[in-house]
């Protein structure tokens, strides 16, 4: 994959409440390839350590918090792949049904306002907790972009809201 300089830019944009009615404040991240919003108190992470492209997590809530909630971006080139972004979302959901451990799996069409996307639910087992996931994939320019949220099953509800606000603020800048 290719080796992107990132311009690192982050601005304060916004302030919205949370389903809890805190008040939540957002900053922009920026570079050559894309730019989305993300809650400023999160922490970003560019290390691909886990195969991301870009990373935030969410501040632990105490001290036996053991899992943080998170978003990745991953982008994947598919310049040799004949595949359209409707294909590439049922093969995705294929898979997911074939691994058999995920459950409650939703798909919908969308539109941003920069581009058309697909947006997957689901639920998986990991690491001796149930998981809840949203991901929006989008195909542009042959590139695949899979933007995904993660938390815990019984926590997913109260970040419902401002990851759908994170989602719609995603933009592709190629």
């Amino acid at each position: 994959m290719k080796i992107y300089l990132i311009i690192l830019s982050i601005v304060l944009i916004s302030c919205n409440t949370n389903s809890n009615g805190q008040k939540i404040k957002y900053a922009i991240f920026k570079n050559k390839t894309f730019s989305i919003f993300y809650p400023d108190k999160w922490i970003i992470d560019t290390s691909r350590k886990y195969k991301a492209d870009w990373a935030v997590y969410s501040q632990k809530e105490s001290a036996n918090d053991k899992f943080c909630e998170n978003i990745t971006l991953a982008i994947h080139d598919f310049s040799q792949d004949e595949n359209n972004l409707d294909s590439l979302a049922n093969q995705f959901k294929d898979n997911l049904n074939k691994l058999g451990d995920s459950s409650s799996i939703s798909k919908a069409f969308m539109k941003n306002d920069s581009n058309a996307y697909y947006k997957l639910t689901y639920e998986s087992p990991k690491d001796n907790r149930q998981l809840k996931f949203l991901q929006a994939i989008w195909f542009v320019n042959k590139d695949l972009y899979f933007l995904t949220f993660t938390a815990e099953k019984d926590k997913f509800s109260i970040y419902k809201e401002e990851i759908e606000e994170i989602i719609n603020s995603f933009k592709s800048v190629k």
